[in-house]
């Protein structure tokens, strides 16, 4: 499941990276959820 989390982790930042190119506004916030994501995933 952490493992599974980590991987799911990376790819989003790197879509949500890439996004970033042509919608800098929502990165902030989508890199936000991602990161609290990670820790629901770390403490399941």
């Amino acid at each position: 499941m952490i493992i599974k989390g980590k991987l799911y982790f990376t790819w989003e930042v790197r879509s949500r990276g890439e996004a970033a190119l042509n919608h800098g506004t929502k990165t902030e916030r989508g890199l936000r959820l991602t990161i609290e994501l990670k820790f629901i995933v770390f403490l399941a």
